[in-house]
């Protein structure tokens, strides 16, 4: 049992209704929503040349956080050159932080 600053105290365990909701099945659907929708504004955002780095972007989830106690979502974009063109290069000095900015809006809630 953990205390709070008002001496309440609480259950902080997994075993108790949020601990349970954020492994839940339901959770993993609604973080693969979450997902989906940032790999859609993602694909809208992203400079298209050849249409590469729009269509190599994959979802999954997995148990995450720093305390390994909730589902998490992560995207990834895996084009070849999907790294120089989110970071930078010598060639192209100015990165799109495309992924970052799409993260960003999503937590924000747009």
């Amino acid at each position: 049992m953990a205390t709070d600053g008002w001496d309440y105290s609480k259950d902080s365990s997994d075993s108790t209704g949020v601990g349970k909701f954020l492994k839940s099945p339901t959770m993993r659907s609604l973080m693969t929503e979450h997902a989906e929708i940032a790999v859609s504004l993602y694909r809208s955002r992203v400079r298209q040349r050849t249409g590469e780095n729009a269509r190599e972007v994959r979802v999954h989830t997995e148990i995450g956080g720093r305390r390994h106690d909730r589902w998490v979502a992560v995207v990834t974009a895996y084009a070849p050159h999907a790294l120089a063109r989110e970071f930078g290069n010598s060639r192209n000095r100015t990165p799109e932080h495309t992924l970052r900015d799409v993260a960003r809006d999503l937590e924000s809630g747009f």
